[in-house]
């Protein structure tokens, strides 16, 4: 296994329970979880480390874990402590503190008795209708309806485009039938007229066709009029009833099966999420104090990291694992407040970094040290 500055940990020495134990640092994103895993073994001491250890390499954090676990193969135990070191998949549901890993990293966890949770929850009343989602249904329903909604948004121009392209062209369709039935009334004004002169010509013994038909056959034609304009009527309005239908078929097709993920739901969700972006509620809080005890340890998925956590007096905690605070006196970090604490719980508060008195060489140095030519 090849060695890198990725594979060396810094150790950092504290108490926990009045013994003193070891805790690695995290110096690269990604380790978290293989970070998470290896604390809470060093602070419940089913790891120990030679008393004053500076740094471990990977490989011998591997060997420390397998020995561990000797019914298990050491090879499945090292393939999981590589892919923790490169981070996990993680999702969740709204409503508990229950998280959804890998199967063969959630078992190492299940196997040292390590509980995984998280403090995402969403308040039952003010996000109700969250709580029947996981994270990744969450994503994907907001995907959705928002493809739907540009999609809609998108159909609107297009139709309100075509509206008025169809008033334009119906527009010059009325002018040219005005046209057509002036230019037919002149035609008909003129037959007539024509039709007049001729009839008055050829005096009484022209007969009408009017003339020749008798009575009855006025009234059958009649009566084949009305039925025929009755009968189109008819036909257009059951046209009109099948065109709504159809549009009413539409629009239900056109909701989905998603129509309970609606607009309000939509600004709901993205107001949790931008509400509580680092991925813990005030009700998280309550339900986290509800199921931990005093100072029990847990692996708490916060913030895309997972922390050693556990519950003191009643506060929620969570290790300083970051790098940068290895000469600090921190270790823990309330949740509630994001207040640092001692290895003891109480208030750390960062004391002057004392000045270091020049020695006599030093006083040397800067008496006969030459000024720079000008």
């Amino acid at each position: 296994m090849e060695s890198s500055s990725a594979d060396v940990f810094k150790v950092k020495w504290t108490k926990f329970k009045g013994r003193h134990v070891p805790f690695l640092l995290q110096n690269l994103d990604g380790q978290c979880p293989l970070i998470c895993l290896s604390n809470i073994l060093f602070l419940n001491r089913r790891l120990e480390l030679p008393r004053g250890c500076k740094q471990i390499q990977f490989e011998s954090l591997c060997t420390y874990i397998s020995s561990a676990l000797p019914d298990f193969n050491s090879e499945w135990v090292t393939s999981i402590l590589i892919s923790l070191k490169k981070g996990l998949l993680f999702n969740c549901k709204f409503d508990s503190t229950k998280v959804y890993i890998e199967s063969d990293p959630e078992q190492l966890f299940q196997t040292f008795g390590i509980p995984i949770k998280h403090g995402w929850i969403a308040d039952p009343i003010a996000y109700g209708p969250l709580t029947r989602l996981n994270y990744d249904e969450l994503l994907e329903k907001l995907a959705i309806f928002q493809c739907k909604k540009e999609e809609n948004r998108l159909k609107s121009y297009v139709k309100k485009d075509l509206n008025e392209e169809s008033g334009d062209s119906d527009d010059e369709e009325e002018t040219v039938k005005e046209e057509k039935e002036e230019s037919q009334g002149d035609l008909e004004k003129e037959f007539e007229q024509m039709k007049l002169s001729e009839e008055h010509k050829e005096g009484s013994e022209c007969v009408s066709e009017e003339a020749k038909e008798g009575p009855e056959d006025k009234i059958d034609k009649k009566d084949d009029e009305d039925n025929s304009h009755t009968s189109d009527d008819k036909q257009a309005e059951d046209e009109g009833k099948v065109d709504e239908k159809k549009a009413d078929g539409a629009n239900l097709e056109e909701k989905g099966e998603d129509d309970d993920f609606n607009e309000d739901t939509a600004t709901l969700a993205m107001d949790f999420l931008e509400r509580y972006a680092t991925q813990l509620t005030e009700y998280g809080i309550k339900v986290l104090k509800h199921e931990l005890s005093e100072l029990k340890l847990v692996a708490l998925y916060r913030n895309n990291h997972f922390l050693v956590t556990t519950m003191h007096n009643g506060q929620i905690f969570a290790l300083v694992t970051d790098s940068a605070f290895y000469d600090h006196q921190c270790v823990w970090e309330s949740l509630e407040s994001s207040e640092y604490f001692d290895e003891n719980f109480n208030h750390y508060v960062p004391k002057d970094i004392p000045v270091k008195k020049p020695s006599l060489l030093d006083k040397w140095k800067r008496a006969f040290k030459r000024k720079p030519r000008r």
